[in-house]
């Protein structure tokens, strides 16, 4: 299990869970309209 290492402002070190790469990452991708239909068309090719 991996935690992140935290001081809060007591100075006490605080061990939590690191930040969920999904809720981080989650709709930061963005194509130009209708790439996406081009490259499944190729898939299908």
């Amino acid at each position: 299990m991996v935690l992140a290492v935290d001081v809060d402002a007591k100075r006490r070190l605080v061990l939590a869970p690191p930040d969920d790469p999904i809720d981080r990452y989650a709709g930061i991708l963005r194509y130009p309209a209708g790439y996406l239909r081009k490259l499944r068309g190729e898939w299908r090719a």
